[in-house]
C-alpha cells in the first residue's frame, strides 16, 4: 500500500544533513503516525530562514514541507498512536528538565567563577543571590530524581497508577524546575552586572538559550 502527505510540515533541526528523519503524520481519522522518510528520495521544500530565535543561536532548524511524499508501509514505524502512548509521551518530558536543570547548573558555575576571579565572592548581598541559586538548582535536581524514581516504578510494576503517577510527578518536575531556572537566570544577572552581560562573557548565551528553550 503507498501512503501520500498533503499539507505536511514540520521544524526540522538540521534538516540540511539529516538523511532519514523520524516525522510524526496524522491518519484521516485523527491518529498520529511515526514515519521514517527518505530525504534523498524526497522532493521536500526546505526553508531555512523562517528560524530566527532568541537564543539557540548555534542551533539549525528549518521549516520542511512534505507535500505530495508518498510512502509505503515500509516507511511507518510502529503503530497509529504509538508516538502518543503514555507515560512516554507526557513521562518522556523530564528529559527536558533535566537539560533546563544542567544549564541552571552552568551558570551558577560561571557565576561563581566570575565573582572569584573579581574577588567579589565574600560580598554579602552576593552570597545571598549565589545561595538562593544553589537552593534552586539543589530543587530542580531533586525533582529529577523524583521523576526517575517514578519511572523506575513503573518499570518495575507498568499499571495504570504508576503511569499516572509517572505523568503526574514529572508535571510538577518541569513546573519546578522551570521556575528554579527562571531564578537562577534572575539572580546570575544580578550578580554579573551589565559588564558580565557582554560576549564573549558565556552570560549572554546561556541566559538566552535558557529562556529559549
Amino acid at each position: 500500500d503507498a501512503f501520500r502527505l498533503t499539507g505536511a510540515k514540520t521544524w526540522a533541526s538540521g534538516a540540511g544533513s539529516i538523511t532519514r528523519p523520524i516525522v510524526t503524520a496524522a491518519w484521516t481519522d485523527g491518529g498520529s503516525q511515526m514515519c521514517l522518510l527518505r530525504m534523498d528520495e524526497l522532493d521536500a521544500r526546505i526553508d531555512p530562514s523562517a528560524w530566527r530565535p532568541l537564543g539557540m543561536h548555534g542551533s539549525d532548524s528549518f521549516r520542511v514541507a512534505f507535500d505530495g511524499a508518498t510512502l509505503t508501509r515500509c516507511d511507518l514505524i510502529g503503530d497509529p498512536g504509538d508516538y502518543e502512548r503514555q507515560p512516554w509521551f507526557f513521562g518522556g518530558a523530564l528529559r527536558f528538565a533535566a537539560v533546563h536543570t544542567g544549564v541552571a547548573e552552568r551558570l551558577l558555575d560561571e557565576t561563581l567563577d566570575y565573582l572569584r576571579a573579581r574577588g567579589r565572592d565574600g560580598d554579602a548581598f552576593q552570597s545571598a543571590r549565589v545561595a538562593e541559586m544553589k537552593i534552586a538548582v539543589r530543587t530542580a535536581l531533586l525533582w529529577l530524581d523524583a521523576g526517575a524514581a517514578a519511572w523506575a516504578a513503573f518499570d518495575a510494576d507498568a499499571s495504570p497508577e504508576r503511569c499516572a503517577d509517572v505523568i503526574d510527578v514529572v508535571d510538577m518536575a518541569r513546573t519546578v524546575v522551570e521556575r528554579a531556572a527562571l531564578d537562577v537566570i534572575e539572580r546570575a544577572v544580578r550578580c554579573v552586572g551589565a559588564r558580565g552581560l557582554v560576549e564573549p562573557e558565556p552570560f549572554p548565551a546561556l541566559v538566552r538559550d535558557l529562556q529559549m528553550y
